[in-house]
């Protein structure tokens, strides 16, 4: 790190899971290097915009709505990416289950026919 960077560190571990950047979840206990023009939200609805000159005219660019709704896209985006691995997760679990009823079926029939061929033995050694 340089003199000239700037570095947004969480003060607790726990506080990263309400600090967005550019729409992302800071991830990163460390801290993440602020870029220019960067969008930083807390919680929901504290936007800041990380700036390390301005020409008068940049600050325009970037509004609370299109903060808001970046933000948002990325959050929808984690809670489709978390549906379909949790999705998937219970298929793999369906999958495994299935496995094994399967095989504790094909292995109780194989029992049960050992059971009757021994009796169809039996049976025909009495007669």
């Amino acid at each position: 790190m340089n003199s000239n960077e700037v570095c947004l560190k969480p003060f607790d571990p726990e506080a990263k899971e309400y600090i967005f950047i550019n729409g992302k979840k800071m991830t990163n206990n460390e801290g993440v290097f602020l870029k220019h023009m960067d969008k930083i939200t807390f919680g929901t609805s504290s936007y800041f915009l990380f700036m390390k000159s301005s020409n008068g005219q940049d600050i325009y660019s970037v509004d609370w709505e299109s903060a808001s709704t970046e933000l948002q896209n990325e959050m929808d985006e984690a809670t489709k990416k978390t549906d379909e691995e949790n999705e998937k997760k219970k298929q793999e679990e369906l999958d495994s289950m299935k496995k094994e009823l399967e095989e504790k079926y094909i292995k109780e029939k194989y029992d049960i026919e050992e059971k009757l061929k021994k009796q169809l033995h039996d049976y025909e050694n009495k007669m």
